[in-house]
């Protein structure tokens, strides 16, 4: 999921196991587009990233969410989505020294992904971690470092459109992490 020109990342959550690997299919079917990461997660719910040109990406959105917009929990569509993005739905850790950490912690897999690529677009910050629902109830969160302005300005970017739609659990800034904080993120020190 490494960004290039032209590139969209586009992500479908549904309240139903069925209803999503339905709406997958035709995601698949309907464009010219790859789906980089899917599965099922707590409580029942069943999510899926798109991914490929603006167009085609735009348009597998359409036909994911036809017919199946009662099971629909969230949806996005980044269409210049941070490069650093991929890599963290894929679990890779970064490798930044901790300084002052944020998190943003979100209701859906979609609104974190949203708010981490607002974060990541807004300062200089790096990724260090992101959770998507699985063993967490359904919910996700980013975290991110950074000097404590930036990691600042990041989370309240980040923080502003889940917030505006009820999604936000909450967001916090740790103005200078302890060392151990490494651990907790799942980072070697």
């Amino acid at each position: 999921m490494e960004r290039r020109d032209g590139e969209c990342l586009g992500g479908l959550e549904f309240a139903s196991i069925a209803a999503g690997m339905e709406a997958a299919d035709a995601v698949l079917k309907s464009a010219p587009v790859t789906i980089p990461w899917a599965r099922p997660v707590s409580p029942g719910k069943y999510v899926f990233l798109v991914a490929g040109g603006v167009d085609p990406v735009k348009h597998a959105m359409q036909a994911g969410r036809a017919g199946r917009e009662d099971w629909l929990v969230d949806d996005f569509v980044l269409p210049h989505p941070h490069a650093a993005l991929g890599a963290a739905i894929r679990a890779e850790r970064g490798s930044s020294p901790l300084e002052a950490v944020g998190i943003i912690e979100t209701m859906t897999v979609a609104s974190c992904v949203t708010s981490a690529d607002v974060a990541l677009k807004t300062a200089r910050v790096s990724i260090v971690e992101m959770r998507l629902a699985a063993g967490i109830g359904g919910k996700s969160y980013a975290a991110f470092t950074g000097e404590v302005s930036d990691v600042r300005s990041a989370v309240v970017a980040g923080s502003e459109e889940p917030r505006r739609r009820g999604l936000l659990v909450r967001e916090v800034v740790i103005p200078q992490a302890h060392p151990d904080m490494q651990w907790l993120l799942g980072r070697s020190g």
